[in-house]
């Protein structure tokens, strides 16, 4: 308990300069200009005008252009091929059900009498 009594506030803290919160609308004012145009305010115009002035177009124009796809990017499948025909065959995995944003694809799987899932 003597710890917290016998507390040392000298060593390393300094005090900090806090104002009297203003009374009058011409005080409120002063404050508030004071806090709406320091530095950084002119530096985020400088920023967005700078930006603005490079006229540099980062937009796609999407059915005409496409952006390239990554090669680790798993949205993407493809139909898997049967060892025995080398046919392509949808092997029930879900994938298309699961990425389709209006979600019109609906699977139902079952296994069929050969072990295998049936689409």
């Amino acid at each position: 308990m003597e710890a917290f009594n016998d507390r040392n506030v000298d060593n390393g803290y300094f005090m900090v300069d806090i104002e009297d919160y203003p009374t009058t609308g011409w005080g409120k004012f002063k404050r508030a200009m004071k806090r709406t145009f320091r530095g950084e305010l002119f530096v985020g115009l400088w920023v967005v005008l700078r930006e603005m002035i490079k006229f540099d177009i980062h937009t796609v124009q999407y059915p005409l252009e496409k952006m390239p796809i990554g090669p680790r990017y798993r949205a993407v499948h493809e139909m898997k091929r049967l060892w025995e025909s080398e046919a392509e065959r949808c092997i029930g995995c879900g994938l298309c059900e699961k990425i389709c944003i209006s979600n019109c694809i609906q699977m139902d799987t079952k296994i069929d009498e050969n072990s295998r899932k049936e689409v």
